[in-house]
């Protein structure tokens, strides 16, 4: 219940009609219960405000399944498809195919919902790529060993945060910056044990 008032609030504008959406997703194995999963996220435009929020999970059947999920998510959830504006994930050619991935499925009932590829994915694939080189894979667990230091004690979080703030009073601390030093820390430590 508290699921479902979270997502018609967040789609409340969608739901009038004066906004448009674009939609990010992507699936994973859940190890636990050894099943594919799908994670939907939309990105919407209300005015000149852009917010992005998780959406929805949906278990998968088969790979082929994953356009019918996204429709089915959407459509449960009382958010018109045609009003997409953009679509964006993985490269894999089930989800790029612009003849039957499933940004071409969603191109046929939303005509103007551009395909992008995913610009994390992008940038995973692209430091995976340059932690071949010793210096920037070396330069990948400095970054990872100081993210821990902080992350792990709330004491040293807090005096990082006293520091910043007597050595950079102009710089505004927001929850991105939070997400962004806690998606930079856990992508580091992934590649680290990729390596």
């Amino acid at each position: 219940m508290i699921a479902q008032y979270i997502r018609n609030e967040k789609t409340k504008a969608l739901k009038q009609g004066d906004s448009f959406f674009a939609i990010i997703a992507d699936e994973v194995t859940d190890p636990h219960a050894n099943q594919e999963v799908l994670s939907v996220c939309l990105r919407l435009v209300e005015g000149t405000d852009i917010k992005e929020f998780f959406f929805d999970f949906s278990y998968l059947e088969r790979t082929e399944s994953i356009a019918n999920a996204i429709k089915k998510s959407l459509a449960t959830n009382g958010v018109d498809i045609t009003r997409a504006r953009g679509q964006s994930y993985d490269g894999a050619s089930c989800m790029s195919s612009d003849k039957v991935g499933v940004q071409a499925q969603i191109k046929n009932l939303s005509p103007l919902a551009i395909y992008i590829h995913c610009h994390s994915h992008v940038l995973n694939l692209s430091i995976a790529n340059a932690c071949k080189v010793p210096a920037i894979r070396n330069m990948i667990d400095v970054v990872n060993a100081v993210y821990l230091f902080f992350q792990h004690s709330p004491k040293r979080q807090r005096f990082l945060e006293r520091v910043l703030a007597v050595s950079a009073p102009d710089m505004k601390k927001t929850e991105t910056d939070w997400v962004v030093q806690d998606t930079l820390g856990r992508t580091a430590h992934m590649l680290r044990n990729l390596l």
